[in-house]
């Protein structure tokens, strides 16, 4: 793992979410990204209100870098069907980079949620053909390597930054 370091600036502040409390009272879903410090695992999270923005924070371990979005993401909903399949291929072109989200969460009471990218059809296709009949969330992928602006904020818990 490479050097991690403390960066006050990169901490949860009170700004940081008063700035996702309003984008609650606007908006009745935001998504989360998750990324873990030194693993290169990411979860991932729909929020709905301020407690279960808060209860995701305590979930995560120190270092995780937590990227909220404004706007909805993910815009094909439901169980995966043949026809769901059908669906993201006219929504995503091939080769523009994907994300799917399992929307059953793995534990009660942890809002957070796994899921898979990739940038082809062929993967795509091959990924929901083994989560037939499960619920998920799928659309382009957000551009959480993205800095800070007005449609998506960051923190990193505990002020650790380092690779993830």
């Amino acid at each position: 793992m490479g050097e991690v370091t403390y960066n006050p600036g990169r901490d949860i502040t009170p700004q940081f979410v008063n700035i996702v409390a309003r984008w609650l009272n606007a908006s009745p879903e935001l998504f989360a990204v998750l990324r873990y410090l030194g693993s290169g695992s990411k979860d991932y999270a729909f929020i709905r209100d301020g407690d279960q923005f808060v209860r995701l924070i305590d979930a995560c371990p120190d270092g995780t870098e937590i990227i909220v979005f404004r706007d909805r993401q993910l815009p094909l909903r439901g169980v995966v069907t043949k026809e769901l399949i059908a669906q993201t291929q006219k929504l995503i072109p091939d080769g523009e980079e994907y994300l799917w989200v399992s929307t059953d969460p793995e534990s009660s009471g942890d809002i957070r949620l796994c899921g898979g990218f990739g940038d082809t059809h062929k993967d795509l296709t091959e990924e929901l053909h083994e989560l037939l009949g499960d619920s998920v969330a799928i659309g382009p992928c957000p551009p959480f390597f993205e800095d800070d602006n007005e449609s998506m904020v960051s923190a990193s818990k505990g002020g650790l930054d380092g690779p993830r």
